[in-house]
């Protein structure tokens, strides 16, 4: 926790749109809470209109995701689903990264 927040410490917060998380307590609480969920929603912070879903790929030294972006109008009405099969297309891939490990 406190190495996350000592990263934390050195990000310049700049908006991009009026969505942008601009907050260190915001990004740490946010933090939290895509550890627990498992994935991460970004709505129109980088672009106006767009959603980014993104989920973790498993264990790796440094963060890896996989992601799925495209226009809000037409992932909102998919994303409980998006998320759901995001997660389990991440649990596939990190079970073939593995298995690939394994014999190597």
């Amino acid at each position: 926790e406190q190495q996350l927040r000592t990263v934390v410490e050195t990000i310049k917060f700049n908006a991009v749109t009026d969505r942008t998380v601009t907050s260190r307590e915001v990004l740490l609480a946010q933090l939290k809470d895509i550890r627990v969920q498992g994935y991460a929603v970004s709505y129109s912070e980088w672009n106006p209109g767009v959603i980014c879903l993104a989920v973790p790929l498993q264990p790796y030294l440094f963060p890896v995701t996989m992601s799925i972006i495209g226009p809000e109008i037409r992932i909102q009405p998919n994303l409980r689903r998006l998320i759901e099969q995001a997660k389990l297309s991440a649990e596939l891939v990190d079970a073939k990264l593995r298995e690939y490990a394994a014999r190597a």
